[in-house]
């Protein structure tokens, strides 16, 4: 956790593609996402929360084939060449505005098929009959 200390606002430059991508997605999305996520039995992977930019990244596996052109508006999959700032998980005095909104004991990334379908769900626009 030293690798923290002295980091810009307590996060740190974490790249993507090599052990898991991102799925960026808006608050708005990225909130019922993770509610929906963890009321499954599968387990899910970090989640994190940018308060101040309103965003949430959700830690997927690396896995080719995700539909970049099928996901809803202000949704971006980070890949290799990107990278995530990410907080320390036991220091969260560092930075109280970007946050682990979802940190399992052992961290594993999600796979990004339940993201996606959890995402589809969320994006869809609420029915006036079901309100």
């Amino acid at each position: 956790m030293a690798r923290w200390i002295g980091q810009p606002g307590g996060l740190l430059l974490l790249p993507c593609g090599v052990s898991w991508d991102v799925v960026r997605m808006p608050e708005r999305l990225g909130l019922p996402v993770l509610e929906a996520l963890l009321g499954e039995a599968a387990e899910t992977g970090p989640v994190l929360h940018d308060r101040d930019s309103q965003l949430v990244y959700a830690l997927v596996t690396v896995e080719p084939g995700i539909d970049r052109a099928g996901l809803p508006s202000g949704v971006r999959l980070l890949s290799s060449g990107a990278y995530l700032a990410a907080p320390s998980p036991e220091m969260e005095w560092l930075n109280r505005s970007v946050v682990w909104a979802h940190m399992p004991a052992y961290p594993r990334p999600t796979d990004p098929a339940r993201v996606v379908a959890a995402l589809d769900m969320a994006a869809r626009p609420v029915s006036p009959l079901a309100a």
